[in-house]
């Protein structure tokens, strides 16, 4: 079986890292500003959570952020939330769930229609593939 559970592009754009490993690109939604939230890697920040607008102009890749109450700097990445970690990893696991059926499909051979005929003579048996809709994945809050 040549498949592989995710395939490149898509709607998260998946890159084949080699081996086993993949890099998907998940847009976080923004609220009705434009803005989203991000929360403060520092346990012990206070309030922790601000918003931001993204599009600062930055291009070449953004080293470091700062938080605005205590300043401390992490990558951009480490300033997720836990809903937006949550939501990230939700829209991952709904892709796995779509590529494993299709590597059942391809498997077992199905059709367009999802069914299969074995046999023809005395014997014969149908199956087929019913696939399971994909979760809803909820918005961070």
């Amino acid at each position: 079986m040549s498949r592989k559970v995710f395939q490149p592009g898509g709607p998260l754009n998946m890159e084949d890292l080699g081996g086993d490993q993949f890099r998907a690109s998940i847009t976080l939604p923004r609220g009705e500003d434009g803005r989203m939230t991000r929360t403060c890697p520092d346990e012990n920040c206070s309030p922790g959570t601000f918003k931001v607008k993204p599009g600062t102009g930055i291009t070449d890749g953004q080293a470091l952020a700062y938080c605005p109450y205590c300043r401390h700097a992490e990558a951009p990445e480490q300033f997720a939330s836990k809903e937006q970690q949550r939501y990230a990893k939700d829209m991952v696991l709904r892709e796995a769930q779509r590529g494993v059926h299709h590597m059942i499909r391809d498997a077992f051979g199905f059709g367009a229609s999802g069914k299969k005929k074995l046999g023809g003579g005395l014997i014969s048996m149908e199956i087929s593939l019913k696939s399971a809709t994909l979760p809803y994945v909820r918005p961070p809050v």
